[in-house]
C-alpha cells in the first residue's frame, strides 16, 4: 500500500560542512604527523555525514514516521496518538540535528521550517521539513 504522504529533505549544508570539517581534520593531520587521534575524528564525522544526510517524513500504515539517511535513527507514532498539528517556523538557535527544544525533541536536517505534532499525551515535538503546509495538511487528514 503507498504511504499518504512521504517525503525526503536532503541535507546539503550540514553534510556539506561535515565533509569540509573532515577534510581539515585530515589534512591537519597529514601535515603534523600525528595520525590517531584525527582519524577517529575523522571516523566520527563521516559517521555523521552517513547518518544525517537527509530526513524522510512518512505516513501510512496508521502510523507516522521518520528518519535520518539510511535508517539507522528511526522514530515512528501511531496515527491515533497524535491530537494536533501545527506548521511553524523555528528559530535559528534551534539548528538541525535531534535535540531538545521548548516546543518538545527537534528532527532536523535543514531550514527553519517544521511541523509541530502534539501528541494526546501532551508531549510534543518538531519534524523539520521543507514542506511544513504539505506535511501538516497531509498529517490532519490522516488523523481524522
Amino acid at each position: 500500500m503507498d504511504p499518504a504522504y512521504k517525503h525526503t529533505q536532503s541535507g546539503y549544508l550540514i553534510t556539506g560542512a561535515l565533509a569540509v570539517a573532515v577534510l581539515i581534520v585530515a589534512s591537519s593531520a597529514l601535515k603534523t604527523g600525528f595520525l590517531a587521534f584525527p582519524l577517529l575524528i575523522c571516523g566520527i564525522l563521516v559517521t555523521c555525514m552517513v547518518l544525517f544526510w537527509n530526513l524522510t517524513i512518512e505516513i501510512g500504515e496508521q502510523r507516522l514516521r521518520w528518519w535520518f539517511g539510511p535508517g539507522v535513527i528511526h522514530k515512528s507514532v501511531p496515527l491515533e496518538q497524535i491530537a494536533s498539528v501545527e506548521a511553524k517556523r523555528i528559530q535559528w538557535w534551534n539548528g538541525w540535528g535531534i535535540h531538545l527544544t521548548g516546543n518538545g525533541w527537534l528532527y532536523n536536517v535543514s531550514g527553519m521550517e517544521a511541523v509541530k505534532v502534539t501528541l494526546r499525551s501532551g508531549k510534543s515535538f518538531m519534524l523539520g521539513t521543507d514542506e511544513p503546509q504539505k506535511l501538516a495538511e497531509a498529517l490532519r487528514q490522516s488523523i481524522r
